[in-house]
């Protein structure tokens, strides 16, 4: 006889989840609440439903999730305190908040992204957020990440929350069975005059390279500048031998440098 098994988040999973049998085994992540997958979510073929938040591996770590079954990214779904106040299987619209997320986080400096490969089917909706680690670690070039796979997938997600800068560029493509993230990096950009272009194929160099512990905090700083007006009047208070305190005082005088350089 086939058992029904379920598991509901009220907080924090992290790690791999393994049920065993083949009976109607369910994960419900509510709204509020996180899933950090680890290597694998084998639910036997059964669904995994994301009314929360889904990050593979968790923050500041690159993982790809195996998840055997099927997968549905909400766009509204049940509270905590409704699922505490009624039957699992009955609430109302009035009890429905947020849409779900789904963080994949992108390492600048080896250029891998966090994936999810489903086994079944992907049901799409909610947020997409995109978070780049070691942003003063960027490799310049053209790169391609697979994010999500399935046999087969339905909708879109509804937002995708990115940022494109004057150095980075994103593009959010979905192809026959998932999605792939491709993305650009570039301090060269297109629109800076011939000094700011050296100076910019000058950091393409330098980060081709690995880069330098030195200069961490001013790349960081040039990948968040948003638009090539800025970047161009950012380099023009550079020195391209003199890479100090100073220096990044005046980047941070530009006003387009980020706070929280490591999203964007």
């Amino acid at each position: 006889m086939n058992e029904q098994n379920a598991i509901y988040n009220y907080g924090l999973i992290n790690g791999n989840i393994k049920f065993v049998g083949s009976g109607n085994n369910t994960v419900n992540n509510f709204s509020g609440q996180l899933v950090e997958s680890g290597l694998s979510v084998d639910l036997c073929g059964s669904t995994f439903d994301n009314s929360g938040t889904l990050s593979p591996g968790g923050s500041d770590y690159i993982q790809t999730t195996s998840l055997n079954g099927n997968l549905i990214f909400e766009d509204s779904g049940p509270t905590v305190a409704s699922m505490n106040c009624m039957n699992a299987s009955s609430f109302g619209d009035s009890d429905l908040t947020d849409s779900s997320q789904f963080n994949i986080e992108l390492d600048g400096k080896t250029t891998q992204a966090d994936r999810v490969d489903v086994s079944g089917i992907v049901t799409l909706g909610g947020a997409l957020n995109l978070i780049l680690l070691n942003p003063g670690r960027v490799l310049p070039g053209t790169y391609s990440d697979t994010i999500l796979t399935s046999s087969a997938y339905t909708g879109q997600f509804q937002t995708f929350n990115y940022r494109n800068t004057a150095v980075v560029n994103y593009q959010l493509v979905y192809d026959a069975t998932g999605m792939v993230l491709n993305y650009t990096v570039d301090f060269a950009a297109a629109g800076l005059n011939g000094n700011q272009t050296a100076l910019g194929k000058y950091f393409n160099t330098i980060q081709k390279a690995g880069g330098t512990d030195g200069l961490v905090p001013i790349v960081a700083d040039l990948v968040a500048i948003s638009d090539v007006t800025a970047l161009g009047s950012a380099y023009d208070q550079l020195s391209p031998y003199i890479y100090n305190n100073t220096t990044r005082a005046v980047l941070n005088s530009t006003g387009n440098s980020c706070n929280h350089c490591g999203s964007i």
